[in-house]
């Protein structure tokens, strides 16, 4: 879970400029379970010597994915959390919750993808300057 909120701004953002050309369940349907497998590909037993899709700004912080981003990225728990997000900007969080207060978990997963949020639009702000223009 940890891995999906991290990736996942970066994820959306590489699916949308189509530098992925496939996701989760495209490839699983698409890609042989071998392929898949060297892809880092959750649905499937792990091998030795995978290279799942890691961005390119957090590759070269030493950031290696340990599993597809397409499947970190859509696990239930991280949409469950891409879900609040908009409440906890918002401050109705407990609100959204039925009046429940959100648990540390929650918090913490909230507080990650925001996080992340903000590392994506610190690499665009690097590339521009770079003249990558994102």
């Amino acid at each position: 879970m940890i891995q999906g909120l991290r990736l996942l701004p970066f994820y959306q953002e590489a699916l949308d400029r189509h530098e992925i050309q496939l996701d989760c369940g495209t490839c699983m349907n698409a890609l042989p379970a071998t392929t898949r497998q060297h892809l880092g590909c959750g649905h499937l037993r792990p091998i030795a010597g995978a290279r799942p899709w890691t961005p390119p700004h957090l590759a070269a912080k030493g950031v290696t994915a340990t599993v597809c981003a397409g499947y970190a990225c859509t696990l239930p728990e991280v949409r469950e959390v891409v879900g609040c997000l908009p409440q906890w900007d918002q401050g109705t969080l407990t609100e959204y919750l039925d009046g429940e207060p959100p648990s540390r978990q929650l918090l913490d997963g909230l507080a990650l993808l925001k996080g992340a949020v903000r590392e994506l639009e610190a690499a665009r702000i690097e590339a521009s300057k770079r003249g990558g223009g994102r």
